[in-house]
């Protein structure tokens, strides 16, 4: 993995687990939902940095394969 790529998907991943913490745990009082967020937080954060990732590397295979469509029709 290339560094830049490494650097995208690490920044598209903590900054939605940034974006998460920021909405739920201001605007929801964390006394009635203790119990609540000590199972499913560390649950939640990692669904969503799973799915940052998973955008990343659908993005770059989408790249990767329009660079192969127009290497192909040169030809």
């Amino acid at each position: 993995m290339k560094n830049e790529q490494f650097f995208i998907l690490f920044g598209a991943a903590f900054f939605k687990t940034l974006v998460f913490n920021v909405i739920f745990l201001t605007f929801f009082d964390f006394s009635l939902f203790y119990d609540f967020f000590r199972f499913f937080l560390p649950l939640f954060l990692k669904l969503f940095a799973l799915s940052s990732i998973t955008v990343s590397t659908a993005f770059f295979a989408f790249e990767k394969r329009n660079k192969i469509k127009k290497s192909i029709k040169k030809y």
